[in-house]
């Protein structure tokens, strides 16, 4: 999944290094790429939650129960 992610991303940023002028009169690079960036948002999301959930297990058997300090 993160790497759709970054796939997506790098195709996205494409439009940026690749500038060109606007279409239209409206739509140019920078443009394009906010609205190319859009649909990536869910997917990178969901693997930030995974990763700081898979994390917390990892810290989780160092942690007291019930004061969740760290044991020494």
């Amino acid at each position: 999944m993160p790497l759709l992610a970054v796939l997506a991303l790098t195709c996205a940023m494409s439009l940026e290094i690749f500038d060109f002028p606007p279409l239209y009169g409206a739509l140019d690079a920078h443009a394009l790429w906010h609205a190319a960036s859009i649909p990536v948002i869910p997917y990178w999301y969901r693997f930030l939650v995974r990763d700081a959930r898979w994390e917390s297990r990892l810290l989780r058997p160092h942690l007291d129960v019930k004061t969740k300090r760290r044991l020494s």
